[in-house]
């Protein structure tokens, strides 16, 4: 009896004439009862319209049977059954839908998941997170390694990264906002990654070289904003095209490096850059969902940039004898950019009630830049170069600052929280 039982339940939850009966009374196993009638059912799940035209969607193995016909709602007539787990003590009911009379449910309010299924969703989530990040900017490397060949060229002292940059991984965060309809989802949020960085440049091809050292803090801020269409959808996965526009800030600001030279000079070193990339991207996703309760998602895009960064550095020194003079050497760069990489993520999130989220992920950026012109302003002490010998060093910079590769990386690994606002249908938690 109980294999006839199991049987039975079975093939009336599989049967297309499932729907062609009508449902006066679901019975849940938490001992809730629901009034209403079954309007679309899958091997998981079935879609309850309440009499309040609400639709509640229940996953199947939450069901202990279900009552249909016109029998006398005192002793309802069931046709489905599953005995293998005892049927647990029924909370009270206010009112039963009887033919005559459908009166709102009053039972107590069941707790509910939005459902993500891609091919029925709509709601509007929003999101936060935070983490550890970390920052490898081109900025330093690129700028000593352009003042280096300048100062040769010009038989000036060289200075040469002695060691670093070091980076130390320091905070990462990120948020946004996210709209999904069905196969469609337009998103936009943004994103700071930083790290301190440490470095030592040296005065080389002297017996008493001037040394720079110190630590500083680096800022990569980014701001996205994308749309995608599910070409490829299914309940439990779907596979999108993206198409984005980025804009970056890439900030460096050193205001505590010393400037020594033994027995000699003593100082400090301020530099400030700020760079600022902005373009499109363009890739392919894939998401795959657990029913209502788990999502993985991994995306990965290409993208093109270009913008301008504005480079400032000064030395302030005097020497460590009398009589102590105060000497400043400003230096000042403007280049233009165009660089091309790509952005890599991945994520898993546990959807909970109330439409909040709980995620874990992983993010990365990386381009290499390609050198389009710059205004590189040499130290200036007393007098400034004739018009001719400007163009000349112009030239020169322009053409070895373009021979010099260089790249930027950011990671960032962040867990955080999500809140849907829900349109759409749901299921019983």
């Amino acid at each position: 009896m109980k294999t006839r039982s199991i049987l039975i339940f079975l093939f009336t939850l599989s049967s297309s004439s499932f729907l062609d009966l009508e449902a006066k009374t679901v019975y849940l196993r938490d001992g809730k009862v629901l009034d209403g009638e079954i309007i679309n059912q899958t091997a998981t799940y079935v879609d309850l319209e309440l009499p309040n035209h609400e639709v509640l969607r229940i996953q199947k193995k939450a069901i202990l049977k279900i009552s249909f016909g016109k029998s006398d709602p005192q002793k309802p007539k069931v046709l489905v059954e599953q005995t293998e787990e005892p049927r647990k003590e029924q909370a009270p009911v206010n009112s039963v839908a009887t033919e005559g009379n459908n009166p709102p449910n009053t039972g107590p309010k069941l707790p509910t998941r939005i459902v993500r299924d891609p091919l029925q969703r709509h709601f509007l989530e929003f999101y936060v997170g935070g983490g550890s990040g970390n920052l490898s900017s081109h900025t330093v490397g690129f700028f000593y390694k352009v003042q280096s060949i300048k100062n040769i060229i010009a038989t000036d002292i060289p200075f040469v990264l002695a060691s670093g940059p070091n980076r130390t991984s320091k905070d990462a965060t990120s948020g946004g906002a996210a709209y999904k309809y069905k196969r469609f989802n337009v998103e936009a949020g943004g994103f700071s990654i930083r790290s301190t960085t440490s470095s030592q440049n040296v005065g080389v091809g002297t017996a008493n070289p001037a040394i720079i050292s110190g630590s500083y803090p680096e800022e990569l801020r980014g701001a996205t904003a994308k749309i995608s269409y599910s070409f490829l959808a299914k309940p439990n996965y779907e596979f999108y095209p993206t198409l984005g526009y980025l804009q970056i800030w890439n900030k460096t600001k050193d205001d505590h490096s010393a400037l020594l030279q033994v027995g000699n000079l003593a100082g400090n070193s301020t530099f400030h850059a700020l760079e600022n990339l902005k373009g499109m991207s363009i890739g392919l996703g894939f998401a795959y969902h657990f029913g209502s309760k788990w999502e993985i998602k991994t995306e990965i895009e290409s993208i093109t940039l270009k913008g301008s960064q504005s480079i400032r550095q000064d030395f302030i020194y005097s020497p460590v004898t009398p009589p102590f003079t105060l000497t400043e050497l400003p230096s000042t760069d403007i280049i233009d950019w165009k660089a091309k990489g790509y952005n890599a993520s991945f994520r898993v999130t546990y959807f909970w009630k109330m439409g909040l989220g709980f995620w874990i992920g992983i993010e990365t950026y990386r381009w290499r830049y390609e050198f389009q012109k710059g205004d590189f302003v040499t130290y200036q002490v007393t007098t400034a170069p004739s018009p001719q010998q400007a163009l000349i060093d112009s030239i020169s910079q322009n053409y070895y600052a373009s021979q010099i590769g260089s790249s930027t990386k950011a990671t960032s690994v962040q867990i955080g929280l999500s809140k849907a606002i829900n349109f759409g249908p749901e299921e019983i938690f």
